[in-house]
């Protein structure tokens, strides 16, 4: 599980695309490998920044546990 400030709203593609430029398994919502969450239930604002930082904690987690399912837990703020 990952926890991360704000939407990212490309996670999934930018996971995509790393697993297939480092030759990973593809992790995605549709093979049940990848899962994006709201702690509050609904979509965070977007920040690119902290979406930057949520893609990249993404990216090498899987890169590290290749086998493993990913969840991003998106909180509202970084506090």
């Amino acid at each position: 599980m990952i926890v991360g400030a704000f939407h990212a709203p490309d996670a999934e593609r930018n996971l995509r695309v790393f697993s297939r430029k480092f030759d990973l398994p593809l992790c995605t919502t549709a093979n049940g490998c990848f899962t994006q969450v709201f702690a509050r239930g609904t979509q965070p604002p977007i920040d690119e920044g902290w979406a930057l930082e949520a893609d990249l904690d993404l990216q090498w987690a899987h890169a590290i546990a290749p086998g493993a399912k990913l969840v991003l837990v998106e909180a509202s703020s970084n506090n």
